[in-house]
């Protein structure tokens, strides 16, 4: 079946990506700053919570890679592993943004730079399980969510912990966060500015994501635009993250519900938005459209 790409660069693109960042990082900003929503704090690391995420982002990668297999055939496994390494990492905002957030609110460069190793390395991992399996492995639902849960088995208890100990073995070398040098929320401009600006990496591999898999999520637009959001939150870990929450912050439910929820709302906001975008530059005009050859 023939298949229509959307150009990657033209200044409509470009535009319509600044508008959906600053639209999804302002839920949030807005909540944390205006709305003075607290910020989350003591989401479990350990424990069935994140085995649940970790299945849940097992499941979303292995759907997403199998819907832009089509695009991505014609490149060797190495390169699928470091393309979807690469757009899990920037989705997850840990290849540039969290690190250099993280070290501009601590003033500790390298300790913020080494602690997000265990962040890559997971993603790292997702790819190749997603690539090394493939999409003629796990065809049916069932077999997916079979893969999902033992990937999830891998990863949260062998990957993470191997990473973990990588990175407490290399954070004692270097200079420690002290508690005087940190940043705290009201932000001001020095921290807004490049939180937007980083932002711009989630933003863009949000719109790969989707540029790569569109034709195969479902049939229409709406269905497409609903499902495509969901395996971002997924992705994301945020789908359900402000329900476990309530079991794990002293917050009141509500206001728990409200602390997560900040990131989930804006990850909503980025796939809704990300997905409006696509299902309309898809419907345009063939001066922004070109033709793909699939066999």
């Amino acid at each position: 079946m023939s298949n229509t790409g959307i150009r990657l660069y033209t200044p409509i693109t470009a535009i319509a990506l600044v508008v959906i960042g600053i639209l999804s990082l302002s839920v949030h900003t807005v909540m944390l700053q205006v709305l003075n929503i607290p910020y989350p704090s003591g989401y479990p690391k350990n424990g069935w919570v994140p085995f649940i995420d970790n299945v849940g982002i097992l499941l979303a990668a292995i759907f997403i890679y199998q819907f832009s297999h089509e695009k991505l055939r014609r490149h060797s496994p190495i390169a699928q592993i470091l393309i979807m390494t690469l757009l899990l990492s920037a989705l997850k905002e840990v290849l540039i943004r969290a690190p250099l957030m993280n070290a501009i609110v601590s003033s500790a460069w390298m300790y913020a730079f080494i602690g997000n190793l265990p962040a890559i390395l997971t993603c790292l991992c997702i790819a190749c399980f997603v690539v090394v399996f493939g999409p003629h492995r796990l065809g049916t639902l069932w077999h997916k969510m079979i893969a999902a849960i033992l990937g999830a088995i891998a990863i949260q208890w062998i990957a993470i912990p191997g990473a973990n100990a990588l990175t407490e073995f290399l954070l004692p070398f270097v200079p420690q966060p002290r508690q005087q040098d940190a940043i705290l929320p009201p932000y001001q401009l020095n921290v807004l500015v490049p939180a937007y600006l980083t932002y711009a990496e989630a933003v863009i591999a949000c719109f790969i994501l989707g540029w790569l898999s569109w034709w195969n999520i479902g049939q229409g637009p709406i269905k497409r635009i609903v499902l495509f959001t969901i395996f971002i939150m997924l992705l994301k870990r945020l789908l359900l993250a402000p329900i476990f929450y309530i079991f794990y912050s002293d917050l009141s439910p509500i206001m728990a519900v409200l602390s997560m929820g900040q990131f989930s709302l804006e990850a909503m906001a980025l796939g809704l938005l990300s997905g409006i975008y696509i299902s309309f530059i898809y419907r345009q005009p063939a001066a922004l459209i070109i033709k793909e050859s699939t066999t």
